[in-house]
């Protein structure tokens, strides 16, 4: 809004006259302002602008025509505060009281303008009566100095001082009003009363969607409906949907290969629904549960107390009841609960610690064994005797090994011999079970080759090229073998299997450097990488 107002030469004259009259009292030696509370040409008393019989501390009420929207004719108070304007009064150089411009008058009339109920102009002449008007307040009488029109008296009456038709505005004392609600759609709308949000009631609202936790029957409109209403969990922790199958879990639901399906609604508010995230989809189709899918997809509910109200195009009315854990789905045979009513523990089965109730989300709870190496040949020969050990099991663990690689012995300590006898790679595995009952499994890949080692060492075979980047050539001349690359340290980086002929191998991960490879029973050579 604009603060500076042009004046024609009419008000210019009239604001002259105004602060000449209003010049300070020190130029005379009595009261000879006409507008003073105490004029007396014969006095001596310094002239006196306040001295009204009403409480002007807290300000003003200011009834501007443009502001009162809202005027009920019929209402028993003359002081309508609904749009009027609160200013505060002060007292200025010569004594007058003025109104106090700030920033809340500019933001009223700002108001005034942005709603349409004054034009701009009509807001710059107004701050202009408001910021030149002077006024003496004395006994139940109002004198006021005002631009463009003179001096305007008035006596208090119906709680306010009138400022006459040309400018067709009042000021009343808020000290004289009462804070009230200024809503006119709440049941307690008090027009007389300074408005205060806070003092507001309402009526009850009611929905007429029969889905919603608020349904009135004859109601109308769904803008207040309520789709979730319980204590049992909240709208904001995920939901999981699973078989209702006691074997896993005697106290509860078993939660720990259960699929989220967390509840929500859209930002407007409405039913809710499940969010069938891809991966769900996928593995319930896996499955064979399509019609579920299809469910989940086309479904409306809402969460009232102990029920779900379930609406699908599927599955069609249903009221699932809550259980205590879950809302069972009567449906497809499976239950629907939120992760409160699942135990934080470990959802793994291959876990020492796994818990069949557990929520499937809490890994970090799991435990487990820490798994040794298997240390033996890799490499064998058909009826060729092998021994292997493994190493790293913890103290009072037993060890099972078990292979299709041929026959074993073991007698249940960390070593056993193994008589190969497969045609084609196979594995080698150990289950080692701690005194407490937690179980690992290790494995690895045993190789048979169709020559002996004697035929391996001397097999010609060429690499290129070298130094080498990111991939090298093997040309190996023998039948398939092991073999390993060691870095200059002595260390195993990379353990393969070559078959005759022509071999690339991706050497990119490998640290630039030297290395040495070859079969495993063979002569190596040294391999540069330089990237």
């Amino acid at each position: 809004m604009m603060r500076t107002i042009q004046y024609n030469r009419v008000i210019n004259a009239v604001l002259s006259f105004a602060l000449l009259v209003a010049a300070p009292s020190s130029l005379w030696s009595q009261c000879m302002d006409e507008i003073a509370c105490n004029y007396n040409p014969e006095g001596t008393d310094p002239c006196n602008f306040s001295a009204s019989d009403e409480d002007l501390s807290q300000g003003m009420l200011l009834g501007i025509p443009f502001g009162q929207s809202y005027l009920d004719t019929t209402a028993t108070c003359a002081v309508q505060p609904l749009n009027d304007l609160q200013v505060q009064m002060e007292e200025n150089d010569a004594g007058y009281l003025v109104f106090v411009i700030d920033d809340s008058v500019y933001e009223y009339f700002a108001w005034a303008v942005n709603s349409g109920a004054a034009s701009q102009e009509e807001a710059d002449q107004f701050i202009g009566l408001m910021t030149y008007s002077t006024f003496a307040f004395c006994g139940n009488e109002m004198n006021a100095v005002i631009p463009g029109i003179g001096v305007v008296m008035d006596t208090y009456e119906n709680g306010y001082w009138y400022l006459g038709d040309m400018i067709q505005y009042y000021v009343s004392p808020i000290a004289n009003a009462s804070l009230g609600c200024g809503d006119v759609e709440a049941d307690n709308f008090d027009i007389c009363a300074i408005p205060d949000d806070a003092a507001c009631t309402y009526p009850p609202v009611f929905c007429d969607d029969p889905l919603a936790c608020n349904f009135e029957e004859g109601s109308e409109g769904t803008e207040d409906c309520v789709y979730f209403d319980t204590d049992n969990f909240t709208l904001d922790e995920n939901d999981f949907i699973g078989l209702y199958e006691f074997e896993d879990c005697e106290s509860g639901y078993a939660g720990w290969n259960d699929l989220p399906v967390p509840l929500t609604q859209d930002s407007t508010g409405g039913p809710l629904y499940f969010v069938l995230f891809p991966l769900v989809e996928q593995t319930l189709i896996a499955g064979g549960f399509q019609v579920l899918v299809d469910d989940l997809q086309t479904l409306t509910l809402s969460v009232c107390g102990d029920t779900m109200n379930y609406n699908s195009d599927i599955a069609g009315d249903i009221d699932f009841l809550w259980d205590g854990t879950g809302f069972l789905n009567t449906f497809y045979g499976g239950y629907i609960a939120p992760e409160s009513s699942f135990p934080v523990a470990c959802p793994d089965p291959n876990a020492c610690n796994f818990n069949a109730c557990s929520n499937p989300f809490t890994t970090e709870m799991c435990e487990y064994v820490e798994a040794g190496v298997i240390v033996g040949d890799t490499l064998v020969s058909n009826g060729a005797t092998y021994t292997y050990v493994y190493e790293g099991g913890q103290e009072g663990s037993s060890f099972v090994f078990y292979s299709a690689c041929g026959v074993f012995e073991q007698d249940g300590s960390n070593t056993a011999t193994l008589v190969f006898d497969f045609p084609q790679d196979c594995e080698l595995c150990v289950e080692e079970t701690t005194a407490d009952g937690c179980s690992t499994i290790v494995c690895q890949t045993l190789t048979p080759s169709a020559t002996g080692v004697s035929e391996v060492e001397n097999a010609a075979w060429q690499l290129t090229p070298n130094p080498a980047s990111n991939q090298v050539t093997v040309n190996w001349s023998g039948v398939a073998a092991a073999w390993v690359i060691y870095d200059q340290q002595g260390r195993e980086v990379r353990r393969l299997t070559l078959n005759t002929g022509m071999t690339s191998l991706d050497v990119s991960d490998l640290a630039t450097g030297q290395y040495l490879m070859g079969p495993v029973n063979g002569t190596k050579q040294r391999l540069s990488i330089v990237h």
